[in-house]
């Protein structure tokens, strides 16, 4: 190869190295760092939305229940109350009935136990839902 040729093979693979400095590589640098930075402020938006809700549910009851969670608790308490026979001459009504003669603490306690499991499920499902329309409101917002 003569100088004339290796110059311009030089100065060809100079050009080609500029190029894709230029036109490739920077701008995928550019999108990782912007969607590093997206994920980051998602993943804030998440700690700020988790923080707030449950705040906003613990100001609202101590056990976190909304008012509907609540009025289960006690319709399900009496109705535990009532099946295991510890009302007695009380008016029943359709969807509750005795299935005790006398009062057996026993069935009560393990039917308020099936109800504390309902009740926390129901709490943590108003949770998450309150937690992912936090984070759609904010992202909404944000972006």
């Amino acid at each position: 190869m003569d100088k004339i040729t290796g110059s311009k093979f030089g100065l060809l693979l100079i050009g080609v190295a500029i190029f894709y400095y230029l036109v490739i590589y920077i701008p995928q640098q550019q999108k990782v760092k912007e969607e590093q930075k997206q994920a980051e402020k998602s993943e804030e938006i998440k700690e700020r939305c988790i923080t707030q809700t449950l705040k906003d549910l613990k100001d609202a009851h101590p056990l976190m229940e909304t008012r509907e969670i609540t009025n289960f608790r006690k319709f399900n308490d009496r109705g535990c109350f009532l099946e295991a026979g510890c009302m007695g001459d009380v008016q029943y009504d359709e969807n509750f009935k005795p299935l005790f003669q006398s009062c057996n603490n026993e069935y009560y306690q393990e039917c308020l136990s099936g109800v504390e499991v309902e009740v926390i499920e129901m709490i943590e499902a108003e949770k998450q839902k309150r937690i992912a329309e936090c984070i759609n409101l904010y992202q909404q917002s944000n972006f």
